[in-house]
């Protein structure tokens, strides 16, 4: 993901060859272990490692990223201490959001990247990644910058989350394939052409 042309997340992910990365590694380390135990990315996981399906899973990781990238251009790409979608509670937080939706399109191995895009969009008003406040209840309004790389910070944000896309986005209709795909147009192109590759 990393060193491909073609990722969203090309050259962005902090590691000892890279060290200009703005995504610390071990933030996408727990959203994949998170997702192989437990989400889009075991649906390609097998018993024997040599056996799991790396091109389907690069591929799943690949559509959703490029959509979280599209829906929330003004977070995307910024330093964690200027986005909190950077950061790793943004990350980790925003992996299970992608185990969400595949579940929510369980009838196909993973949704598109436009079909990950039109479900983020139910979620964009109730995000604040670089300015205001997170109302995560009564008396629990932290400011944008507050949300912390912690397990308290990040249950509580993926709580948040996860109760905003079930009670807004998990009950509409289903986007059909040819439908999302006149939305978003950019994001699925891209997907599209990873999945060739």
């Amino acid at each position: 993901m990393n060193l491909e042309e073609g990722s969203p997340l090309h050259k962005m992910i902090q590691t000892a060859t890279n060290p200009g990365g703005i995504v610390k590694d071990n933030s996408i380390l727990r959203m994949l272990e998170n997702s192989l135990n437990d989400g889009v990315l075991y649906r390609f996981n097998a018993a024997e490692e040599a056996n799991a399906d790396t091109e389907q899973m690069i591929n799943a990781l690949y559509a959703y990223w490029t959509a979280v990238k599209e829906v929330f251009k003004a977070a995307w790409g910024l330093p964690p201490k200027k986005s909190r979608l950077m950061h790793g509670a943004g990350i980790i937080s925003m992996g299970l959001i992608m185990d969400a939706i595949s579940d929510r399109y369980r009838d196909r191995p993973y949704p598109t990247a436009a079909q990950f895009a039109t479900d983020l969009m139910g979620l964009k008003e109730f995000c604040r990644w670089t300015a205001g406040f997170w109302d995560f209840g009564p008396g629990l309004q932290r400011k944008w910058n507050e949300v912390q790389n912690t397990s308290k910070d990040i249950e509580v944000l993926t709580n948040y989350l996860m109760i905003q896309y079930k009670s807004k986005v998990w009950s509409a209709p289903v986007v059909a394939v040819d439908s999302a795909e006149k939305g978003t147009s950019g994001a699925n192109r891209r997907s599209r052409v990873v999945a060739k590759k």
